[in-house]
């Protein structure tokens, strides 16, 4: 498995947005699947946000993981956050998002930031696993979302 920016694999968007969508269109009620796909061609940068990697390995992507300035309407006063992170069910449970968040966490780093944060699910625990913690809980989409943020 290898980490690139989605520049290099832009014919795979459609299918990135595809799973984006899928898996957090509750948080973001108003954005079609269309915005999901234009906003990930926006974020082809490589130096400076919004920046997307991709995952992916011989037979093409098999995750993603965004850096932005925000990523909730609620919280614009919090920056940096870690983004649409997200692995093929095929390839889950392998340290593919651990690597994707890792890089991510990197980039943020070598901007001069010293923290990042995330939203997610409470029930998942995910991101405490990989040193994360809770900073807050909203209600947000009509889910209870916890805030994670990690030290850089």
């Amino acid at each position: 498995m290898q980490i690139s920016h989605v520049k290099y694999f832009q014919n795979w968007i459609p299918i990135i947005g595809k799973w984006i969508y899928e898996e957090w269109s509750y948080a973001f009620p108003l954005r079609t699947l269309l915005d999901i796909q234009k906003g990930l061609f926006g974020r082809m940068n490589e130096n400076e946000m919004p920046i997307t990697l991709v995952a992916h390995d011989e037979r093409g992507v098999i995750g993603t993981a965004s850096l932005k300035a925000s990523d909730m309407e609620i919280l614009q006063e919090i920056t940096p956050w870690l983004s649409s992170v997200f692995v093929h069910p095929d390839h889950r449970g392998q340290g593919v998002a651990t690597s994707l968040v890792a890089e991510v966490e990197k980039i943020a780093k070598q901007q001069g930031f010293t923290s990042i944060h995330v939203f997610n699910p409470i029930t998942q625990g995910v991101f405490e696993k990989m040193g994360w913690s809770v900073l807050q809980i909203v209600e947000y989409g009509g889910k209870e979302l916890a805030i994670l943020v990690k030290t850089l």
